[in-house]
């Protein structure tokens, strides 16, 4: 039978994984928008 646990367990990781990213992708751009602004 297919197991589900190892599937969520593992897009538990990537979704982690990916808010990190989208984080971090954030913090530059706020810092790239200060330096244009100021």
């Amino acid at each position: 039978m297919f197991s589900l646990h190892g599937v969520e367990k593992r897009m538990k990781t990537f979704i982690d994984k990916a808010l990190i990213v989208l984080k971090a992708l954030v913090a530059l751009l706020e810092l790239i928008r200060r330096f244009i602004v100021r």
